[in-house]
């Protein structure tokens, strides 16, 4: 690899830190504030029926929106593994 894509993935790695960090932040968010919670709702974020993983009075998320964090979640520690078997083989190939 070259150092392009080493600093692609290293860039996509810290845009989804800051992904889940939102993500997050919008969860503690919905369960504190009923504002904050109607918006998700309404946008689809959290939805209130089929709801598997409760954030608060009813609201949650379900199966599908689940396995969308789950596989973003998945993919960020690809990036990460690949990310450092990287910079692995570069330090080793640079000693020799």
């Amino acid at each position: 690899m070259n150092k392009s894509s080493d600093d692609d993935i290293l860039t996509l790695a810290f845009i989804g830190v800051g992904l889940f960090i939102a993500l997050g932040a919008s969860g503690a968010v919905a369960i504190f504030s009923e504002s904050a919670r109607a918006w998700l709702i309404k946008h689809q974020l959290l939805v209130t029926e089929s709801v598997l993983l409760p954030i608060g009075d009813g609201a949650g998320l379900d199966l599908l929106r689940i396995v969308v964090i789950a596989a973003t979640l998945l993919i960020l520690v690809v990036l990460a593994v690949v990310l450092a078997r990287s910079s692995s083989s570069k330090r080793e190939s640079s000693r020799r």
